[in-house]
């Protein structure tokens, strides 16, 4: 654990002081203040011994350490050499080759290499000259052979294919979006046009049960020779009005059945309550 948290500086154990990281294994801040990291114009060496300033175009860096090169975005560590990539096709250019190790997942362990090179963008280094990258399709072993830097080969070496990245932005189609915004415009006017048609069914059921309702009325007042219809007729057809509004039965049934129910023992005391 101590090789993770402290370095060797003439032949003496120090304490880190500056990390390119916001965590290290096993570092307690209670033994010593965690390491800082380094502003602009510098680098946290290997070591962690201190910031340096960033090493200019030609100088000596660490392996695979682009961030120590001066130059911006296109700078890079390359052969432990700052180098610009940025090598027109037909320039002389340089590969930088590494070997790693890791396991398939069956188990089995394997060696694989990575190569990168100082050719501009859309061009890999071919024979110590850039050419034109790959296109989308063509047969390819490594990232940096293809226009699109995305090989896929399952990250195990060997012949693959050029292929646009998977995290790469994809463009959506103008025609795809007016469809999009087509679809949700009639899916609005049809779920419009389906609340509008229940709302015109419920009401002209309602209207129905007033107007029968009130028909039934009438006739009451009628069948009483056109005086005020007894009131407790009205008051079982108010309190009943879903049971007759939706009986097959015709008007004159319904007012017969309301009578017989009065004429009931006990009607006439529990239609007084009522009142």
């Amino acid at each position: 654990m101590w090789n993770d948290i402290t370095i060797l500086e003439n032949s003496t154990c120090a304490f880190k002081t500056c990390v390119n990281t916001n965590y290290l294994k096993g570092w307690s801040n209670s033994t010593y203040r965690f390491p800082s990291r380094c502003m602009d114009q510098s680098y946290c060496p290997d070591n962690g011994l201190e910031c340096t300033p960033l090493v200019a175009q030609g100088g000596h860096c660490e392996l695979d350490r682009d961030d120590e090169c001066a130059g911006g975005a296109f700078a890079i560590c390359l052969n432990y050499v700052c180098v610009i990539k940025g090598v027109p096709i037909g320039g002389f250019c340089g590969v930088e080759s590494t070997q790693f190790n890791y396991t398939e997942q069956t188990g089995e362990e394997m060696t694989g290499t990575t190569q990168r090179d100082n050719c501009t963008v859309g061009a890999y280094c071919n024979n110590g000259v850039c050419i034109e990258g790959l296109a989308n399709g063509e047969q390819c072993t490594q990232d940096r052979e293809c226009f699109s830097n995305s090989c896929f080969n399952n990250g195990a070496g060997g012949v693959g294919y050029c292929d646009i990245p998977p995290d790469s932005f994809k463009e959506v189609p103008m025609s795809t979006w007016v469809a999009i915004g087509i679809s949700i415009l009639v899916f609005m006017i049809l779920v419009l046009i389906a609340l509008w048609l229940l709302h015109r069914y419920q009401s002209r059921k309602e209207h129905e049960k007033v107007k029968r309702f009130f028909d039934m009325q009438e006739q009451l007042r009628q069948q009483s020779g056109g005086g005020t219809p007894d009131m407790t007729e009205g008051a079982i057809l108010l309190g009943t009005p879903r049971l007759y509004a939706h009986s097959n039965k015709s008007d004159s049934s319904i007012i017969s059945d309301i009578r017989t129910r009065m004429s009931m023992p006990g009607a006439r005391s529990q239609s007084n309550l009522m009142n």
